[in-house]
């Protein structure tokens, strides 16, 4: 089996004992089914609902520093195995909780095996006990955070900076009022709870932390970002993957889709990242040792004759017949960290990759997102002024707009759209009908009606500078529809075949 996900936190409060997170520990595996008398070798069997029959090997010790407890529970799956290894310590104080999670298919059996893993309820029970429990240097909150208004922007910035932050803080921020789907922030918090801080926030709380840290590290107009512990590259913010919410939305999905896809990849980043990232507590292996060690030397203090001697003697040698099966086990265990590393090698080699289907989970911006829609067009003039030109009453036309219409990097990713179109029609015909192309790149377009398109006085009001003189402008982009007026944007553009480039004669509210 390989490991999938691991989970260490600990509390030195008070109020959480050793035995109130065996109970939460025992309700959990109580509630699996139905639990066996141990066999001889001390394993039990659980009885599930639907037929399965699942094993669990329990091991307790205890020694004059603490006392510890662990769970081995392994599960059936529809394809494989899954287990879950669980251990309470208690020393010197302090309360640990370690959760390590394998998958692996049935024995010898090559085949895929297919699980999305969650974060176990066991969990989500344990750091639900009063108490403040940490990972690290990190508090872990088992619920979203909430940053409002300027002040709370200034408390996010300084989390984002903390410099002893052990844990990733997931920022989702909102647009209007409204983040990417409603429930997102408290589905995130369940899923990651334990690897990650999430938080939400407003527009005011957004744009302080870009006054605070420089817009290279911002997160606003409902965009997603992941910012990793500051030790982290902590002078790259680009290091940092930030997710607007036209790139997220991309391709025609709904909010709800969307949703669901970041949520998975997140699960699946953050656990992988948690089995290397995250150590295991040297606290079990402490108190095994020393409860050994203790129950040698009393067996040696109390020996009396040559039977006393053998015996321990015979001690020595299953002693050591355990710490040969101990060397086994982590023999095999490198191995499979080696096979772990090469398959995270291709992962990422593969990850660094274009997406080359609709299908494919939308890749991180490599840059800041426009603040308003005037940087936008400013951005995208600059870096396709081989595709597009700009006419003179684009500049008019920003003005009657609010300058975060759109948002401004939906605008963005709209020029970029028009940016292809350039290129696809200099390398012949579309195959299709211009605005049917466009349909397919997702974004959404019309033509002028045939009232519009009969009415002088209306097609005036389309009469724009298209770089050399005055032009009637047909076609048009509709980033943002159905809002308040300086809100509704209007990307409006014409294929000019004598320059072989896209024409932006306006880009603004409706005319």
């Amino acid at each position: 089996m390989r490991a999938v996900a691991r989970y260490v936190f600990s509390t030195e409060d008070r109020n959480v004992s050793v035995d109130t997170v065996l109970d939460v520990v025992k309700a959990w595996i109580a509630s699996k089914g139905e639990l066996s008398e141990p066999d001889v070798d001390g394993t039990r069997r659980i009885g599930y609902g639907d037929g399965r029959i699942a094993r669990l090997v329990v091991e307790e010790g205890a020694s004059i520093s603490g006392r510890f407890a662990t769970w081995s529970l392994e599960e059936p799956t529809t394809d494989g195995q899954f287990r879950t290894r669980i251990g309470v310590a208690g020393s010197a104080g302090e309360v640990i909780v370690s959760v390590l999670l394998e998958a692996g298919s049935a024995l010898n059996v090559l085949a895929p095996v297919h699980f999305d893993v969650h974060c176990p309820r066991v969990v989500r029970d344990v750091l639900a006990l009063s108490g403040e429990w940490r990972v690290g240097g990190t508090s872990v909150v088992p619920y979203p955070l909430d940053f409002r208004g300027r002040s709370r922007g200034e408390a996010l910035s300084a989390l984002i900076q903390e410099i002893k932050r052990t844990l990733p803080l997931i920022v989702v921020s909102e647009h209007e009022g409204l983040i990417l789907h409603p429930g997102l922030t408290e589905d995130l918090a369940k899923d990651l709870m334990g690897l990650s801080l999430v938080a939400q926030a407003d527009r005011e709380a957004s744009l302080q932390v870009t006054r605070t840290l420089g817009r290279e590290w911002c997160c606003f107009n409902g965009a997603i970002r992941v910012y990793w512990p500051r030790s982290y590259a902590p002078e790259n913010p680009f290091a940092h993957p930030l997710w607007t919410a036209t790139r997220l939305l991309w391709g025609g999905v709904t909010t709800e889709e969307a949703s669901k896809r970041f949520r998975h990849r997140c699960r699946r980043e953050l656990m992988a990242r948690s089995c290397f990232g995250i150590k295991p507590s040297p606290v079990f292996e402490r108190i095994r040792n020393e409860e050994h060690k203790e129950a040698i030397e009393a067996k040696r203090k109390a020996a009396k004759d040559r039977s006393d001697w053998e015996q321990i003697a015979d001690e020595y040698c299953r002693e050591n017949e355990k710490l040969l099966s101990r060397i086994e086990e982590l023999e095999e265990r490198c191995k499979r960290l080696e096979t772990d590393n090469e398959n995270l090698r291709l992962r990422l080699d593969h990850a660094t990759r274009k997406p080359t289907s609709p299908e494919a989970e939308p890749q991180p911006e490599e840059e800041a997102q426009p603040e308003t829609v005037a940087e936008a067009v400013e951005r995208s003039r600059e870096r396709f002024a081989e595709l597009l030109v700009f006419g003179d009453d684009v500049s008019r036309g920003l003005e009657t707009i609010q300058p975060d219409a759109g948002p401004p990097d939906k605008v963005e990713h709209y020029l970029q759209v028009l940016a292809r179109l350039a290129a696809a029609r200099r390398q012949g015909a579309l195959g299709t009908t211009q605005l049917k192309w466009l349909e397919g790149q997702g974004v959404v377009s019309s033509a002028e009606s045939e009232t519009v398109r009969n009415s002088k006085k209306e097609q005036r009001k389309r009469t724009w500078h298209d770089g050399r003189g005055q032009r009637e402008f047909d076609h048009h982009l509709k980033p943002a529809d159905a809002t308040s007026p300086d809100r509704c944007v209007r990307i409006y553009f014409h294929w000019d075949e004598e320059s072989r480039r896209v024409i932006v004669g306006w880009v603004g509210g409706h005319p």
